[in-house]
């Protein structure tokens, strides 16, 4: 499962970690003989590993022996959980009580709806080797939205950023799906896998663990893409068994440039 997502937060990392955050963060004040704060601190890892990358962090302060940052919030019992859900650059002061259910799925569905009234938009991440397949699209029941986008030679970065946009728009709604894009013909094994060949962009939606994906056949914008996973979600979209994970090549990510087209050099002798 690797390293926890979740920071261990002192007061000389408080700024940087918390208060620079772009996103909505969680700190959980804790003391190390505090049964309540064992029992929160799998559920804050997990809660922690289903937000990456959508917004919102949790963090962790040994109130023991942080005692400035623990007098400055009045921790006086354990654990204390602040909110700072603001976007972007925070305060001391912007530091809200959070008293709500203490599941995963509690602190998971809280956070993601502070992440919306925040307005904080979703990074969708450029699908680069396999470790970016697993650590979105991998877990248990878990659904992921597949983009391959136009080569850069024919959007350019401003189109590429454009589609970028729609996705991003689209995740909001859909906060517990992992999304992914790529560069269309990056990944020939897995895109004739998918049936995404019938030209850029294109979307399918993925289940690892079930072995079944679908696609979508619309165009290519917020209404379409959301009505088509809406379909996925409520079992309307016809899905088709995939026999085995392709292989998913390894390739260098986006610049955020505008393409250069590749010259071919070539004696003029040649031609003659």
């Amino acid at each position: 499962s690797g390293p926890s997502p979740v920071l261990q937060v002192t007061a000389a990392s408080f700024e940087k970690d918390v208060l620079q955050s772009p996103g909505v963060v969680a700190v959980a004040f804790t003391a190390p003989w505090c049964g309540h704060c064992k029992r929160l601190e799998p559920v804050w890892d997990q809660a922690a590993r289903e937000l990456d990358g959508q917004g919102a962090v949790l963090a962790w302060v040994d109130a023991t022996a942080e005692t400035s940052l623990a007098q400055r919030y009045q921790v006086t019992g354990y654990p204390t959980i602040k909110i700072f859900a603001k976007a972007g650059t925070k305060s001391y002061e912007d530091a809200e009580d959070h008293q709500g259910d203490r599941s995963v799925e509690g602190v998971v569905d809280f956070l993601r709806m502070k992440v919306d009234r925040a307005g904080i938009p979703r990074e969708i991440p450029e699908m680069v080797d396999m470790a970016t397949l697993e650590k979105h699209c991998g877990g248990h029941n878990h659904i992921c939205v597949m983009v391959a986008l136009p080569h850069i030679l024919e959007s350019g970065a401003e189109g590429r950023n454009k589609y970028r946009g729609v996705l991003a728009n689209v995740s909001k709604s859909f906060r517990s799906f992992g999304f992914l894009w790529l560069e269309g013909s990056s990944q020939p094994s897995l895109e004739s896998a998918l049936e995404m060949t019938f030209g850029y962009p294109a979307v399918v939606a993925l289940s690892l663990d079930r072995k079944a994906y679908a696609v979508f056949r619309g165009s290519f914008s917020e209404k379409g893409i959301s009505g088509f996973l809406n379909s996925v979600v409520t079992g309307r979209q016809a899905t088709v068994p995939m026999t085995s994970l392709p292989t998913i090549e390894t390739v260098t990510p986006w610049d955020g440039l505008d393409g250069a087209p590749v010259e071919e050099e070539f004696d003029l002798s040649d031609l003659f």
